[in-house]
């Protein structure tokens, strides 16, 4: 994956694409470039980790073959794997479906099946059918997933997350950084001596003004807009 780091003075910045986006890590006035590089690059490695582990438009990918599997049959799946797929479900259950994780065939129908930025396309054989997240049956004491009707996953919008709090995690030795994945964002202490992080939000209909800013630390802001991707039916929030 290609990097691009920035040594400025008195930080360190990296930026790099997964997960269909650009993800930034700023860490202010680390101790050692060096050290902050390999910390850093180990920050990155979780998000192609879980990138790797679900992706719907890799057959090979973890979801992919749950997903895949014949309906009603335990799979046993990685403890990361069913810890998303328990948190989308509980959100899920939480917005009474408004949120539903089993929304991944209706995202191919409306035209959300490839990968902006590879161009790999997801495809599936399975036939339209009523499901929803109370269709996923969860067994944590043995760590296996049934999809108890024919779907597709789609964990689009809670992996991102995951995957800056696990890069977060990596760089807890650094009082101060931001990690920055395409709108979601993680920020910890300050960006200089003193002044909090400022995050500002894009307006959706006037791209060159903001809607509002934020000034943040030790917290995290997540956003998301039909004004960036598209399909044949409109915009990605269905």
């Amino acid at each position: 994956m290609q990097k691009t780091a920035a040594r400025l003075e008195n930080r360190y910045v990296e930026s790099a694409v997964y997960m269909d986006t650009l993800v930034t890590i700023d860490v202010p006035d680390p101790r050692s470039r060096d050290e902050c590089a390999a910390q850093v690059d180990r920050a990155f490695g979780w998000f192609a980790h879980v990138e790797k582990l679900c992706s719907r438009f890799d057959e090979n990918s973890e979801l992919s073959r749950l997903s895949a599997s014949p309906p009603g049959t335990p799979v046993s799946v990685s403890r990361m794997l069913f810890e998303l797929v328990d948190f989308a479900c509980a959100v899920a259950a939480v917005s009474r479906g408004a949120f539903d994780p089993t929304i991944g065939r209706t995202m191919q129908k409306h035209g959300f099946n490839r990968n902006y930025r590879t161009g790999a396309e997801c495809s599936s054989d399975i036939e339209d059918a009523v499901c929803s997240y109370q269709d996923v049956l969860l067994d944590s004491d043995n760590c296996t997933i049934a999809l108890m009707r024919p779907m597709v996953l789609d964990l689009g919008a809670v992996a991102k997350g995951l995957a800056i709090d696990l890069a977060g995690h990596e760089l807890n030795s650094y009082e101060h950084f931001l990690v920055n994945a395409g709108g979601d964002i993680l920020a910890r202490g300050y960006h200089s001596p003193g002044t909090p992080w400022g995050i500002g939000i894009r307006h959706p209909r006037q791209p060159e003004e903001l809607i509002d800013a934020l000034v943040v630390t030790g917290a995290a802001v997540c956003t998301s807009g039909d004004y960036e991707r598209s399909g044949e039916a409109g915009h990605h929030i269905l």
